[in-house]
């Protein structure tokens, strides 16, 4: 079930990422159903991946600080 819930976590997170707030909204909730090696697993994901698809790249600023 973790797996699935890491997978909702990315698909979301593409989702809102055209806004800055609700990016860093949904990335604060995702730590509360994501286990710890699931949310650095995600935080990678981010670096790596979704900075290159994230429709507004001052989104990644609350992350990336």
């Amino acid at each position: 079930m973790s797996s699935n819930m890491l997978t909702y976590a990315k698909t979301l997170l593409i989702k809102v990422s055209f806004d800055p707030y609700l990016f860093k909204r949904e990335l604060q909730k995702s730590t509360l159903y994501l286990m710890p090696h699931e949310y650095l697993a995600l935080k990678q994901w981010i670096k790596n991946e979704l900075s290159l698809q994230v429709q507004n790249p001052k989104a990644l600023i609350y992350f990336l600080d």
